[in-house]
């Protein structure tokens, strides 16, 4: 389900590195959220979407996403918005 990468720094903690930008970053638990945001086929999967820091992003990022890791580090992806079969 991820499309594309904000930037390269987060593309980097996908590919498992560790880059200087996210200092203090739980590089496990977001490998685990980014794992859970690529195989979800739906955003509706992803329930509740709060509780794994997800949220839409507004302005000029509109239709793009970010998860938020820890309090100060949050990584962005587009993602396909589809509905959930529920």
């Amino acid at each position: 389900m991820i499309k594309s990468w904000r930037n390269s720094a987060t593309r980097t903690v996908w590919d498992g590195e560790r880059p200087n930008q996210f200092r203090g970053l739980d590089f496990e638990a977001a490998i685990d959220l980014l794992l859970a945001l690529n195989v979800a086929k739906a955003l509706g999967d992803l329930s509740p979407l709060k509780s794994v820091g997800l949220h839409k992003l507004k302005g000029d990022r509109k239709g793009q996403w970010a998860m938020t890791v820890n309090a100060s580090v949050s990584n962005s992806a587009r993602v396909t918005r589809t509905r959930s079969k529920s």
